[in-house]
């Protein structure tokens, strides 16, 4: 017989006496063994400092991708594509939009779309029709954000201060990919500011932040986050790195999980940036959340998996 932990964490900073929690989990079980067991695959933005939300900013855009070599190696293995049934989009207080697509034949498709996502009103989204994602497809996650009242950048990170940017999403068939992961390499970030060079290995350090730069020489004492916290942000500015970040290099990867293997990093490559030959077209309904419906069900376990993310990807 197995074991069925839950794990909660709360947020009281006004220090409230007077609240009680009833949360809890409804398990269901049957004695005919389904037909294919469900998969969660995340498709975050790396969480770390390569997550940079500049201050001063508004409708201030990240993407993160699933690149299509990893991709297809999986769905190789599996032997079929995948069923999308549900999409969580996560991100933290500064998201104001999020959005999951996927591209075919150069051609954009919404998965799952939340133009006025709200931080305290996070949910599963079930769809109305099952989206099928195979071989050749790449999936990709973009969030918008608004940090006109900060005065100083937010990156990426596990606490609600920091920010995120990731789809999580509900499939079947099971396959051993549990993450598809990207983030702008560390020079394309810092050649905005005109770094030149960097000492910087394909297997990155526990923490880009200290990476150190090596051309041009009037910049060769300083480090990544040293360049990065002397950039001057104003609107103008922010979405100039926005689009810059978008015409450099990106590094990819992808890894399996299980009981014991969660975690463990399969690829890592250098990528160019996505571009869909036809985008994928702006909804008609501005209040529209997703391409399916809003499922009804809050996620009891969303704190789990936003620290279950980040730890899968600080642990490569």
């Amino acid at each position: 017989s197995g074991q069925v932990l839950l794990e909660m964490h709360y947020d009281n900073q006004l220090l409230k006496e007077d609240i009680e929690d009833s949360s809890g989990l409804k398990l269901l079980y049957t004695s005919e063994l389904r037909q294919h067991d469900v998969g969660i695959l995340l498709i975050p933005h790396w969480v770390d400092f390569t997550h940079i939300i500049p201050p001063h900013a508004d409708d201030y855009r990240t993407e993160a991708f699933c690149n299509q070599e990893c991709f297809d190696a999986f769905m190789d293995e599996a032997g079929e594509p995948i069923h999308v049934f549900a999409d969580l989009l996560h991100s933290h207080l500064l998201g104001r939009k999020m959005k999951t697509t996927f591209i075919r034949d150069g051609v954009e498709t919404v998965l799952a779309q939340d133009d006025n996502y709200d931080f305290n009103l996070q949910y599963i989204r079930v769809l109305d029709e099952e989206v099928i994602i195979q071989k050749g497809d790449m999936i990709m996650t973009e969030c918008t954000y608004s940090s006109a009242h900060l005065n100083q950048a937010v990156y990426g990170g596990p606490g609600t201060e920091n920010e995120m940017c990731e789809s999580i999403l509900f499939y079947y068939p099971r396959t051993n990919m549990s993450y598809c992961a990207s983030h702008p390499h560390p020079l394309n970030i810092l050649s905005f500011a005109g770094v030149e060079e960097i000492d910087y290995s394909f297997e990155p350090p526990a923490s880009v932040w200290g990476i150190p730069i090596t051309k041009p020489d009037s910049m060769a004492n300083m480090t990544y986050l040293d360049v990065v916290e002397s950039i001057v942000w104003d609107q103008d500015k922010a979405q100039q790195f926005s689009q810059h970040l978008r015409q450099g290099r990106f590094v990819a990867d992808c890894g399996f999980g299980g009981m014991e293997t969660f975690g463990t990093s399969q690829y890592r490559k250098e990528s160019d940036f996505p571009r869909p030959r036809v985008p994928a077209a702006e909804p008609a309904d501005i209040c529209s959340t997703s391409k399916g419906a809003v499922g009804t069900e809050p996620l009891i376990m969303l704190t789990f998996l936003s620290f279950l993310t980040y730890a899968v990807l600080c642990t490569l």
